[in-house]
């Protein structure tokens, strides 16, 4: 009888041993199985957190060269048409702008067509500048496939097209044709492998900003190979955070845009109201919608908000506090630049650069921010490049390069 009292007394005492060591072991479920499961990182950080924020450093340094220094001679008076995606959108309407100004750097006729992120008018402009017998054709953000049919006709009346930041046919289909002339390239990386690291470049900074605990709202637009290329990047980059996780993907189209955008990112923040970060493809997507919706929503202040390219309203943003933390700073004018190069060297019957110098580099509040103006790249010697400056001084020296 003793024995078994005793043995009750144990128990009980084991039980409630239980209980104080459980009750000191407090904190979130998630932490809990980490520690069970010995998923826990280097030094006693989250998993994959080390080795993010070691990219990071990198990725604040950047991968930036100098534009190519020498150049053919420019052929004289020349007629270029530049079909922009979409004349309101500051990502296309930047490239837009500096590819005129290069042109018209060069002496030559400049034409911009305002597609209005229209397919038909995508195939419009291109038809417009052959009937107007242009010498040389440019695109920022148009696949192939959308603009197959006249890239043909393009072709056969013998007029170079330059696409930048858009996948070519044979990109997306195995034994399609190839109908761009050229791509614009990153420092010698083809365009397509450099896109998935962008997207990865935005994860990498979500990871190091949230202490390796991200939980990631993706805002999706599907609509172009590019934006679908950069959302496959961060989502590879987030599957090396041990504790991270995408929350919800808000699939949309470009047509969504504005109010329809803020709805979308209201109610994905009333369904996650513990999300943590976004992700998304381009900033214009933040001043047309997310941002907004954010902001109604109470949650923009617990959200670090890594954007994109470092167009001007969203570094005003950044540097006020007011809708966003962050960017991938790849100059939309200095691609718009690197098309003219192309077709400078293709109209001189040379072969266009892969050494454009460009590439990509993470600035936020502490890092590569300037204090006004638009984002400005920064060498590896750590000073800005003034790459229109570079591309002009070559065009005129002609030296054949």
């Amino acid at each position: 009888m003793r024995r078994a009292k005793l043995a009750l007394v144990w128990a009980v005492l084991l039980l409630a041993l239980a209980g104080v060591v459980s009750a000191c072991g407090g904190g979130t479920s998630t932490g809990s199985q980490a520690t069970t499961s010995g998923a826990s990182g280097e030094g006693g950080k989250a998993p994959g957190l080390a080795a993010a924020e070691a990219k990071l450093q990198k990725l604040y340094k950047g991968t930036f060269g100098q534009p190519p220094s020498t150049s053919p001679t420019p052929p004289k008076n020349q007629s270029i048409w530049i079909i922009s995606c979409g004349q309101a959108v500051t990502g296309c309407s930047v490239p837009a702008a500096a590819e005129k100004e290069a042109v018209e750097s060069l002496g030559w006729k400049a034409t911009v067509w305002d597609t209005k992120q229209d397919p038909n008018e995508m195939l419009a402009g291109i038809r417009q500048a052959i009937t107007a017998k242009a010498d040389g054709i440019t695109g920022f953000a148009i696949d192939c496939p959308t603009i197959e049919a006249a890239l043909q006709e393009a072709k056969a009346a013998g007029i170079p097209y330059v696409a930048a930041e858009s996948f070519d046919c044979s990109d997306l289909k195995k034994g399609a044709p190839s109908l761009f002339t050229s791509v614009v390239a990153y420092n010698g990386i083809p365009y397509v492998d450099w896109i998935k690291s962008y997207g990865a470049a935005q994860a990498t900074w979500n990871i190091v900003k949230t202490g390796g605990e991200a939980k990631t709202i993706e805002f999706f637009e599907n609509d172009t190979a590019a934006l679908r290329a950069i959302a496959a990047g961060f989502d590879e980059e987030m599957e090396t955070c041990g504790r991270c996780e995408i929350a919800d993907t808000v699939t949309f189209t470009f047509a969504a845009l504005g109010p329809e955008l803020q709805e979308k990112t209201q109610q994905a923040m009333l369904e996650h109201p513990d999300a943590n970060t976004i992700q998304v493809g381009y900033d214009a997507l933040l001043t047309s919608g997310i941002t907004a919706g954010l902001r109604a929503s109470g949650h923009l202040g617990q959200m670090q908000i890594m954007g994109a390219e470092g167009a001007p309203p969203n570094l005003e943003m950044i540097r006020e506090e007011n809708g966003q933390d962050a960017g991938v700073g790849t100059p939309p004018a200095w691609e718009g630049y690197a098309a003219i190069d192309a077709l400078v060297r293709i109209l001189a019957g040379k072969k266009p650069t892969m050494k454009t110098g460009l590439g990509l580099q993470v600035f936020d509040r502490e890092h590569n921010l300037p204090a006004s103006g638009p984002y400005v790249p920064i060498g590896q010697n750590g000073k800005p490049i003034d790459f229109a400056k570079d591309y002009q001084e070559a065009w005129r020296k002609g030296e054949g390069g």
